[in-house]
């Protein structure tokens, strides 16, 4: 501060030294401000690391994308029937959650990476499942309609796997789905009988033999001379 102080006095004695405080004062103001931005940056990367969010700030693209390589190899040589199920960085920064704690004077960060079977690793949809009554093909005035526990289904035609959901609850509403969290389980397309799986495969025959139905004979109420009725 002296120094400068000593610099601001002999700068003013001439008008060009006070055109050079004026440049000076600026470049001291940008660089408190740029100063001010970064450790506002920072505190909100924390906050978010804290409330279990990865941040670019803390650890950029380039080195979380290397870490996902690493680990990934580590992995193939640990356990080689396993695999890293998400490799985009974007998951990481968006849906994973991360836990940190202190290391001496250091912040070690941990992240929850999903793993997968390399046999069941492609993507599935979820579809959800809604009965609706259909006409009976035995008689004009009875409905069928489906029966089962079965809420939605996490199916592809080019996966050997398939999950179903009994439960609303269980549908993930991400794009990953934790087994261990849920308990639900995969089930093989090559050894089940399930109702769902005949469904997604869109076999009449299989569905008739492995599905079950009820037969609803609605009453019909006449509730006006134009030809409305209500069914219940």
């Amino acid at each position: 501060m002296l120094a400068l102080k000593r610099e601001l006095v002999t700068a003013m004695r001439t008008a060009e030294g006070a055109s050079k405080i004026l440049r000076r004062c600026v470049d001291m103001q940008r660089s408190v401000m740029h100063q001010m931005l970064q450790l506002e940056a920072l505190r909100t990367a924390m906050d978010h690391l804290t409330a279990g969010r990865l941040e670019h700030l803390v650890v950029n693209r380039t080195h979380l994308t290397g870490a996902l390589t690493t680990s990934n190899s580590s992995l193939s040589h640990v356990h080689s029937e396993l695999r890293i199920a998400r490799m985009d960085a974007r998951y990481y920064y968006q849906e994973s959650k991360v836990k940190i704690f202190r290391v001496g004077r250091q912040i070690a960060i941990v992240v929850d990476i999903p793993l997968t079977l390399k046999t069941a690793g492609l993507p599935m949809t979820v579809y959800e499942l809604m009965t609706i009554p259909l006409d009976s093909p035995t008689s004009k005035k009875d409905f069928t309609v489906l029966v089962t526990d079965i809420k939605a289904i996490a199916y592809s035609s080019d996966a050997d796997y398939f999950v179903e959901f009994t439960e609303l609850h269980e549908i993930p509403t991400g794009s990953m789905l934790n087994l261990e969290e849920t308990g639900l389980v995969l089930q093989q397309r090559d050894t089940s009988i399930s109702c769902g799986l005949m469904l997604m495969q869109w076999s009449l025959r299989d569905i008739k033999q492995r599905c079950k139905y009820q037969i609803l004979t609605p009453n019909v109420y006449k509730l006006n001379t134009k030809n409305t009725y209500y069914l219940k």
